[in-house]
This record gives C-alpha cells, structure tokens and sequence, in this order.
C-alpha cells in the first residue's frame, strides 16, 4: 500500500483502540525497536558494525586525553555535562547500560543521597538516523563533487558519505593525531577484511579509485598474488564531457586470482 492507504488504515486502526490505549500506541509506533528495524536497511548496519568497532577501541565518553580544549568547554557548562558520542551510543543502548549499571543518566546532587539531577549530554558526532537523513534529505545529489569534512573527529560523516552518497572524494580534516590515527586503523581493518575473505577466484571486484592508488593512500602495498587488473574500454564512452570522461576513467575492474 502507499503512504495514504497507510495513513488510513493506521487511522482506522488508532479509531477502534481504546481510548486509554492509544498515547500507548503512538509511543510504540515512534520509539519501539521493532518498527525502527523497519527502517534500517544494509548501509545502516554497516554504519552500526563501524560505530561497534569503535566503540571498542575508546573509552566510554570517546575522548582522548589530547582533547584539552573540548574538556575546559564541558568543564565551562553551566551543568553537569558529559560526553556520549552519538555516532556510538543510541538511545537503545544507553537504555540497556542504564539498566546493566554500567552508565547512568542521572549525577547525585548531595552524595549519598535521593536527591539528583539528570545529566546535560554533549556530543560530537551525528547519530547514524542524523547520517542518513544528512546524506539522503538534506544535502543534494553529490556525483562528481568532493565533500569536506572539517572535524572529521572518528570519522562517521566520511563513511556515511561513501555508504549513502556518490561523492567523487571524500576529504577529512582532523588536527588530532589521535583520531587521526583511529581513522586509519579503521580503514586499514577494512582494507584487511577485504583482502582476507575475498578470495572466491573468479570473482570480479570493482574499485574507484584503482587499487594502487588506494593503497598508496594508506601506505600498504596490493598483494601481488591476490587481483589482476582487467581492461576497461573507456573510449567507447568518452564525450564532449572532460570531468566526465576523467570519471570513468577512475573506475577499474579486477578480477580474483
């Protein structure tokens, strides 16, 4: 059905619930985890194994002690405030911590006792629903466009670009060596995985950039026996269009030893 035979239906649906029942009913249908898997699709999930990776790598409130400018403004607020990152904690999970003790949403206001206050939230990253509202509603269709990432931080905004948009180039800048070096480790990982599970000789594997240049990039050298590079006949497509044709000319194709 379309969104208006939805809408009807749900409506019809709202009309033969009890009234007592129905705030009950809106709640779930905007909070439930079960109608937000509805939602989720595979770029989704790869945004959250990113966001589980790196939340094992960094301590809870995902600062590095090098962050001294970002600690005096929490330090400088008015309330009590901490730092959970969005791109690794949902709401979900900060539930489920809440409940297994291992965070707490609230700061006692006089030790040992009842009295509390809830705690003021600070983040520096966008959640991935914010990601994927970002690149599929607000920001227009990104072919052939470099998108620049200032404050790249753990990196989120640079793989939801790759994952939901076509962006020519993906730039981050980051001044801190330590986030730095934890975006590197990320890609790196990624590079790995690839290298190690696809194997399966025969299969084809396209990459834009090529390979070497990717590679380049992070510092490793492409294994020698795992690809050969296939030929690619650009002329066929080449137009009147420069940064067209300089564009498929970045795309090759490999095939699987």
């Amino acid at each position: 059905m379309d969104f208006s035979e939805a809408k009807r239906e749900l409506l019809k649906l709202l009309k033969r619930t009890r009234p007592e029942h129905v705030g009950n009913v809106l709640q779930w249908v905007t909070r439930s985890e079960e109608v937000g898997s509805l939602l989720r699709d595979n770029r989704s999930v790869i945004l959250e194994n990113i966001s589980e990776e790196l939340r094992s790598l960094l301590p809870q409130d995902a600062m590095f002690p090098s962050e001294s400018f970002c600690r005096r403004q929490m330090e400088a607020c008015a309330r009590r405030t901490v730092h959970v990152d969005g791109f690794l904690f949902d709401e979900n999970l900060l539930d489920s911590m809440c409940e297994d003790g291992t965070f707490s949403r609230n700061f006692c206001l006089q030790c040992g006792s009842s009295r509390t206050r809830e705690l003021e939230f600070l983040s520096h990253s966008f959640s991935v629903p914010e990601l994927r509202f970002l690149f599929l509603n607000v920001l227009p269709d990104l072919s052939g466009l470099v998108l620049v990432d200032v404050g790249s931080r753990l990196g989120a905004v640079l793989y939801a670009g790759h994952i939901f948009s076509s962006a020519q180039s993906l730039i981050g800048v980051e001044l801190n060596q330590d986030f730095v070096k934890l975006q590197n480790q990320i890609v790196h990982k990624c590079w790995k995985f690839l290298v190690q599970k696809f194997r399966r000789k025969g299969s084809l594997l396209v990459s834009v950039p090529g390979l070497d240049q990717s590679f380049r990039q992070i510092q490793e050298t492409l294994p020698s026996d795992w690809l050969e590079e296939l030929p690619v006949n650009y002329d066929l497509f080449l137009t009147s269009d420069t940064d067209q044709n300089e564009a498929f000319r970045q795309i090759h194709l490999y095939r699987v030893m």
